[in-house]
C-alpha cells in the first residue's frame, strides 16, 4: 500500500541529505552552461547580419566592443564567428560535465541503496525476513533499484537540463519576436500535453504492471532452478516455457509502449511544422524572405533547439511516470527499515539469551505472539530444566516451529 507522501517527498527521503546537495550543485552547473548557451544564441543575430551585409543593433555586441574594441573588431565576421563557436564549445563542455555528474550521482545512489537494503535484510529480525518472499526481495534489490536509477534519476536530471535550456532560448526568442514566439511555443506545449493525456491511463496501468511482471519473472525462474528435476520427470517443460513466454511478452509490450509513444510526438510535430513552412513560403514573396532573413534564421535555430528540449522533457517524463512505482517500493521498504525497532536496539533478544548460557532452567511467562492478525500463542507458559529432554507434538500449522523460534530468540513475542 503506497504512502500518501508526494513523489518528490519520497524521492528526497531516498536520496538523503548528501545526494540532495549534489543535485543542487548539479542544477547550478546547468545554469552556468545555460548562460554560455544563451550568449552564443545572441551572437547569431549579428553573425547572420554581417554575413548578408545588413546593419544591426546588438546591445551585447556593443558592450563587448567597449571591452575588447582596442584589440579586436567585434563587427568583423571572423571574430563574431570564432567568438560564437567558443561560447558554444564552453557551453557543451559544461553540459558534458553535468552529464557526467548526473550519471555519477545516480549510480552511486544505486550502489548505496542496494548495500543498505542488503545490510538491512541481513540485520533484520527473522519475522521480517520470513514474511518477505524471495521473488519480492530479488525484484527490489535488482529490478526496482535499477529502475530507480536508469528510469527515474537519470531522466530527472535530463529533464532539468532540457527545461533550463528551453526556458532560456524561449526568453531570447520572445525578446526578438514576442507575439510569434508566444503563439508557437504555446501550441507546441499544448500539443505535448494533449498527447500525454491520451496515453496517461495506459502509462499508469503499465507502471504497476511492470513491477508485478518483473517479480513474476524472478519467481518463475526460481521455481525452474529449484524444481528442474521434477520438471524433467513430469514433462513440464512446455508448461514453464509457455509461462515464461507470457511474462516476457508482457514486459516487452510495456517497454515498447513507453519507448515508442515517448519518442513519437516530435516526428508528428515536425511533419506538421514543415507542412506549414511549405504553405508559408509559397504564399510569401522572395523579397519578404530576404528582408527578414536574420529573423527567420534566429527563429528556426531557436525552434529547432527548443523543440528537441521539449521533446526530451516529454520523453523522460513518460519514462519517469512509467517507472515511478520503483520510488514507491523503495520508499516503503526503506521507511519500514528505518522504523524497525529491532534494528534500533543495541543488543538483540537472541544475543541476550546467548550470553546467559549458565542457567538452571528456562521459563516463558505470559507469551503472546501472532502473525499479522492470526494469533499463534496467547498467555503461553512454559518451563524446562537444564538437561531435560521433551517432545513437542501437534498437527502441521499449530506453531511447533514458531515456538522453537521464539525460544531461541529468532522471533520476538508481542508481550510476555
Amino acid at each position: 500500500m503506497q504512502s500518501k507522501k508526494s513523489f518528490f517527498s519520497k524521492l528526497s527521503f531516498i536520496l538523503g541529505p548528501k545526494y540532495k546537495s549534489f543535485y543542487i550543485f548539479y542544477i547550478c552547473i546547468l545554469f552556468v552552461a545555460l548562460i554560455f548557451q544563451i550568449f552564443a544564441v545572441t551572437m547569431i543575430f549579428p553573425l547572420v547580419s554581417i554575413f548578408v551585409g545588413k546593419s544591426f543593433q546588438n546591445q551585447y555586441l556593443d558592450y563587448l566592443n567597449k571591452v575588447v574594441g582596442n584589440y579586436f573588431s567585434v563587427y568583423d565576421f571572423t571574430f563574431v564567428l570564432i567568438f560564437t563557436c567558443i561560447l558554444i564549445i564552453f557551453a557543451n563542455l559544461i553540459f558534458l560535465f553535468s552529464s557526467f555528474l548526473s550519471a555519477k550521482i545516480a549510480f552511486s545512489i544505486e550502489k548505496e541503496t542496494r548495500i543498505k537494503l542488503y545490510t538491512s535484510y541481513l540485520k533484520s529480525n527473522y519475522l521480517d525476513f520470513f514474511n518477505t518472499s524471495s521473488s519480492s526481495l530479488l525484484n527490489l534489490l535488482i529490478n526496482e533499484t535499477n529502475r530507480f536509477t536508469s528510469q527515474i534519476l537519470l531522466p530527472l536530471a535530463d529533464i532539468f537540463s532540457r527545461i533550463i535550456l528551453a526556458i532560456g532560448l524561449s526568453i531570447f526568442l520572445f525578446i526578438q519576436m514576442p507575439n510569434e514566439s508566444i503563439i508557437i511555443i504555446l501550441l507546441i506545449v499544448f500539443f505535448y500535453c494533449l498527447f500525454f493525456l491520451m496515453i496517461r491511463p495506459v502509462i499508469k496501468k503499465n507502471n504497476v504492471l511492470l513491477s508485478e511482471e518483473n517479480k513474476s519473472l524472478i519467481k518463475s525462474t526460481n521455481e525452474i532452478l529449484k524444481s528442474f528435476k521434477e520438471i524433467k520427470i513430469y514433462n513440464l517443460e512446455d508448461k514453464y516455457a509457455s509461462l515464461l513466454n507470457s511474462i516476457v511478452t508482457k514486459i516487452q509490450k510495456i517497454r515498447f509502449f513507453t519507448s515508442f509513444f515517448s519518442a513519437s510526438p516530435r516526428f508528428i510535430l515536425e511533419i506538421l511544422i514543415f507542412i506549414l513552412v511549405i504553405i508559408f513560403f509559397n504564399f510569401n514573396e522572395n523579397s519578404f524572405l530576404t528582408e527578414n532573413l536574420t529573423v527567420i534564421a534566429i527563429f528556426f535555430y531557436c525552434i529547432f533547439k527548443i523543440l528537441p528540449s521539449i521533446q526530451g522533457v516529454f520523453t523522460q517524463y513518460v519514462v519517469i511516470k512509467s517507472n515511478s512505482n520503483a520510488v514507491h517500493s523503495l520508499y516503503d521498504k526503506l521507511l519500514s527499515l528505518k522504523h524497525n525497532d529491532f534494528l534500533k536496539s543495541k543488543i538483540s533478544y537472541s544475543q541476550k539469551l546467548n550470553k546467559d548460557n549458565n542457567f538452571d532452567s528456562l521459563e516463558i511467562v505470559d507469551y503472546k505472539f501472532n502473525y499479522s492478525d492470526k494469533i499463534i500463542f496467547s498467555n503461553l507458559h512454559f518451563k524446562i530444566k537444564r538437561g531435560q529432554k521433551i517432545g513437542i507434538i501437534g498437527p502441521s500449522g499449530t506453531g511447533k516451529t514458531t515456538f522453537l523460534n521464539l525460544l531461541t530468540g529468532l522471533l520476538l513475542p508481542v508481550s510476555g
